[in-house]
């Protein structure tokens, strides 16, 4: 069965061709467009601490308060009223979770930002805000 055996040369011929991305670089993330006309028709929504009932922004949802809050995109951020869901220019890594917490009573309500669908948004964690 030596037939059977190829050289090393001839792997190499059917080997994939790995060809350069073109235009960005590996690392480089890109963002979706965020939805502009949309957004603005979106029921504004208060999102209040839980425990000491904070007022922590107003957020424009899609379904008003019908559902509940999972995350919240930052493009919809109507008012961030304490600043603290400002977003710095980049997202972190992976494992580098920044968890935001109530200027009221010091407890932490969202992790993030993270990209979602391409559009960073806070993840908030279940039980800890309430919507009005």
């Amino acid at each position: 069965m030596p037939g059977l055996l190829l050289p090393f040369a001839a792997l190499l011929r059917w080997a994939p061709v790995l060809r350069p991305t073109r235009g960005l670089a590996p690392a480089t993330r890109r963002f979706a467009a965020p939805r502009r006309g949309a957004v603005e028709s979106y029921a504004k929504v208060s999102v209040l601490c839980s425990r000491c009932g904070e007022l922590l922004a107003r957020y424009r949802k899609r379904n008003g308060t019908k559902s509940n809050l999972i995350k919240m995109y930052v493009e919809r951020i109507a008012e961030d009223t304490h600043s603290i869901l400002a977003m710095e220019s980049q997202i972190p890594a992976c494992g580098e979770n920044k968890e935001i917490a109530c200027p009221g009573c010091e407890r932490s309500f969202c992790r993030g930002p993270r990209l979602v669908k391409g559009r960073p948004a806070w993840k908030i964690i279940a039980g800890r805000v309430r919507m009005k």
